[in-house]
């Protein structure tokens, strides 16, 4: 049995109540806000035993194991720091943290205590499908891809946090490295050079609402990444594609739902792509051409049988996968508590991604 201690109550910290009390073996023992009236509401609602005002009184319940921090983003480095002082393993949600330094004061407590953080995008079924066909090279070797992200902010007050980039430390670091990890984790690549460009609300110059990047990685894949808060609610949409020697992955979804795949492959290597991705999680319809004629990418010949569509649909909803990723990644921390091994998203990794929207930040016009 691991005990657990949340610090923040608001819709994110909701959802993980409701997510961690479905898994064997965990018990929320404690829950902490400002909003003594919220907490107390989610405790009775809940079944959590204890409720604080202040998280530095839930850190010192020697009975918590791990504290997970779904706070605004400019309170997690302290938050960490504290809850390590304490001994206590630590989920947070992303960023890690919102400068360099403050990544190095993190290590600095960093001991035998683990941390993760909810990079849930890699604990996607259809994440793991495409990172599966990259490391096939089924489709041949990645080329390039383009992220676009285009966000509703509607339910968002002119002066909540988000819009303040001393709390939120702006777009490319709340809400960009989620992606950022997400394509290096798939091509297990580091960006190398960056070129940003941002844009500014018409009737309010200090709302930075819409953000672009390109970026190199450093085996030479070409990426595009573009965050739009500016959208009504009705029409949001997070879509991507990844383009390869031989073929292109389309995925709608910003919890990926969909996915499509377009090729050009020899007869085997269709077999076998579309017996890897037949499971119990996936819909899948496929339609295939003939094609007689050799293909030519970059100018490199290949051999082909079919031109191929692959439709892939998850049979889970958003919420259900969304729940299942902080599920899987609080368990991975579990199984990390008493080894010398890290969590596979750790501290590295939250770094990583932090260096790279930071990049972004500066490099921009």
């Amino acid at each position: 049995m691991k005990s657990i201690g949340i610090i923040g109550a608001g819709n994110f910290g909701t959802f993980l109540i409701e997510s961690y009390k479905k898994i064997p073996g965990i018990k929320i023992l404690a829950i902490s806000s400002l909003d003594k009236k919220e907490i107390l509401e989610k405790s009775k609602k809940y079944n959590i035993p204890h409720t604080f005002t202040n998280y530095k009184d839930l850190l010192q319940l020697k009975e918590i194991d791990i504290v997970a921090i779904p706070t605004p983003p400019f309170l997690h480095a302290q938050i960490i720091v504290d809850a390590l002082k304490t001994n206590k393993h630590v989920v947070c949600e992303k960023p890690l943290a919102l400068s360099i330094e403050q990544t190095k004061k993190i290590k600095s407590f960093l001991k035998n205590q683990k941390l993760t953080i909810n990079y849930v995008l890699r604990k996607n079924p259809l994440i793991k499908q495409i990172k599966k066909i990259i490391n096939s090279k089924v489709l041949g070797n990645v080329q390039s891809f383009s992220f676009s992200n285009y966000a509703s902010t509607s339910h968002l007050e002119k002066n909540h946090w988000f819009w303040d980039k001393k709390k939120s430390g702006g777009i490319w670091v709340e809400h960009g490295v989620h992606f950022f990890d997400l394509f290096s984790y798939l091509f297990e690549q580091n960006v190398k050079s960056i070129k940003s460009i941002s844009n500014s609300r018409p009737a309010n110059k200090k709302i930075q609402d819409q953000v672009s990047c390109l970026c190199l990685y450093d085996k030479g894949i070409l990426g595009k990444f573009e965050h739009s808060f500016s959208m009504p609610i009705q029409i949001e949409k997070t879509s991507f594609t990844i383009v390869f020697d031989k073929g292109y992955v389309n995925v709608e979804g910003w919890i990926p739902e969909k996915m499509q795949i377009s090729a050009v492959l020899e007869k085997n290597k269709f077999n076998g792509l579309v017996a890897e991705i037949k499971n119990k999680e996936f819909e899948i319809k496929t339609t295939t051409s003939k094609l007689k004629e050799k293909i030519i990418s970059r100018n490199s010949s290949y051999n082909s049988d079919f031109k191929t569509e692959i439709e892939i649909k998850t049979k889970k909803n958003k919420t259900q996968m969304y729940q299942q990723a902080v599920q899987e990644i609080l368990q991975d921390l579990i199984k990390s508590i008493g080894t010398n091994k890290t969590p596979a998203i750790g501290f590295a990794e939250g770094v990583e991604s932090l260096e790279t929207a930071l990049m972004a930040e500066k490099a921009s016009m």
